[in-house]
């Protein structure tokens, strides 16, 4: 039971569900459901780069746009590795300084920079829209889970600049490895390169009869009742599906039911900063998929929600 959340007019009542069952994967385990079954996470990395002059003082178009951008391996993903040290490698400011340099030297850029970090929990042929590559354009990457197995993941990358598409790709990327698409944004510069990294193996889930422990919530704020749905008086269940990672922190979310885009908003920033003791399978960390509802209440003078819950540890 989850006991002593603090009570406020602006505080939402909290019940933590466990997920349904334990996701078969050919690592893991035999069974019917398909790796990613429930979802699979991605991360991805949106970088911005500037050619170099020409001896004219123009600047020349180095790459057709949807250009798969070969990069030097960082290091093969071994299926026995530790997925958290393969993820951390991947997530390091180092490695995402690295990857920037090696593609300054082979485009042979004059400047380049990450613009943006961010995961998503994909499912198959279910697009995601990325955010713009800088504040001020209008080039959004969307990203499609095309197919996966226990080896590779492949990815369909359309690059489009409001209703129109600039570019179309697919990308067959190894698990816990990464690939580079690149575009335009403008005739000529800057350059965009979305960083696609899967990760090393999919995320386990927990179910009462498999042999993995739930994750245990150890500390994080509780979501405010947004404003506008308290003047509204809007009441009802958010689910997030989360990423749990090995570490206890909460690695990516997706609403799975949605209430109001505002209650699903401070619902998903709440639990983003939600720490776990992480689950276990045979006594060691693992990454899972884990269900967490939210009950929002107002009170009996619609003034604000009452603070408090029941969970399942």
């Amino acid at each position: 039971m989850i006991r002593d959340l603090p009570v406020s007019p602006l505080l939402a009542a909290l019940v933590l569900a466990l997920s349904a069952a334990l996701l078969p994967t050919p690592a893991v385990a035999g069974g019917n459901e398909a790796p990613g079954a429930n979802g699979f996470p991605t991360r991805f990395l949106l970088l911005t780069g500037s050619p170099e002059p020409s001896s004219e003082g123009t600047s020349g178009v180095l790459m057709v746009p949807g250009t798969v951008i070969p990069i030097t391996a960082d290091g093969p993903a071994r299926r026995d590795a530790s997925k958290a040290s393969v993820d951390a490698t991947l997530a390091s400011g180092r490695s995402a300084t690295d990857l920037a340099e090696k593609l300054r030297a082979t485009l042979r850029l004059a400047t380049i920079q990450v613009q943006y970090v961010e995961s998503e929990i994909l499912q198959i042929d279910t697009p995601a829209a990325l955010p713009a590559a800088t504040p001020g354009s209008g080039v959004r990457p969307e990203v499609t889970l095309l197919g996966l197995t226990d080896e590779v993941a492949t990815y369909r990358v359309v690059f489009r600049n409001g209703d129109e598409q600039l570019s179309e790709t697919s990308v067959t990327v190894p698990l816990g490895r990464r690939s580079v698409v690149g575009a335009l944004d403008g005739p000529t510069a800057p350059y965009l390169f979305l960083v696609v990294e899967p990760p090393a193996s999919p995320p386990l889930t927990v179910s009462d009869e498999s042999r993995v422990s739930p994750p245990r919530r150890i500390s994080g704020p509780v979501p405010e009742y947004p404003e506008d749905a308290r003047k509204e008086h809007v009441e009802g269940t958010v689910v997030i599906q989360a990423v749990i990672d090995k570490d206890g922190t909460v690695a990516q979310t997706r609403v799975v039911h949605s209430l109001t885009p505002s209650l699903d908003r401070v619902s998903q920033e709440a639990i983003r900063q939600w720490t776990f003791e992480p689950a276990t399978l045979d006594g060691e960390p693992v990454s899972v998929f884990y269900n967490l509802t939210i009950n929002f209440r107002l009170d009996k003078d619609d003034e604000g929600s009452e603070g408090g819950g029941d969970g399942h540890d």
